[in-house]
Formats: C-alpha cells, structure tokens, sequence
C-alpha cells in the first residue's frame, strides 16, 4: 500500500552518500551527461531559432550538413573521445582515493 510522504513509518530518501563507489561513480557520470544534455539541447535549440529567424538556415541545410562526410568524420572522433571520457572513472584509476598518508600530525 502507498504510504503518504507525512506517514512517519514511511523510509526516508537521503543522498547523503552512497555505500558502494562504484553506485557513486555511475551516478555522478549519469548526473554529468544528464547536465549536458539539457545544456547541449538547448544550445541547439538557440541556434536553430536564430538561424531561422535571421534566414540564414533551413532545415533542409541543417539536414544536409548533418549528411556530409565532414560531419560523419567528426562524429567518428567524437564518438571515440566521448566514449572514453564516459569511461575514465572505471578504466583510470582515482588519484585521490586515499589521501589519508597527507592528513597524519606526525
């Protein structure tokens, strides 16, 4: 049964922090790309406007240009970079992992 978010006996969502690092690690990229995504998306968003309204543009030469080889070989690299990136966290290891070595008073 559905308990009301004031039910005190409901369970208590907290972010405070993750058990496992590697649920930390997927969330913080998940949160990463879902940030640009939105920012990316409106961009384009922005500039489709702009270049209608100034008539410099058409979708038909926007459709064109996403087409061209220029564009294909671009996306080539990109995907390759993109992906990599994506990646680091699991295949580099973490360079400030364990710091405790630089906290000791001695």
């Amino acid at each position: 049964m559905f308990k009301s978010p004031s039910d005190s006996s409901a369970s208590h969502i907290s972010l405070n922090g993750f058990i496992d690092s590697t649920d930390a690690r997927m969330f913080g990229v998940i949160m990463a790309l879902a940030g640009e995504v939105y920012v990316l998306k409106a961009e384009v968003q922005r500039l489709t406007e702009a270049l209608g309204q100034g008539d410099l543009v058409d979708n038909e030469a926007l459709e064109a240009a996403g087409e061209s080889e220029a564009m294909e070989a671009w996306l080539a690299t990109e995907q390759k970079n993109f992906t990599a990136e994506i990646l680091r966290p699991w295949l580099e290891p973490d360079a400030v992992s364990d710091v405790r070595h630089f906290m000791s008073e001695e």
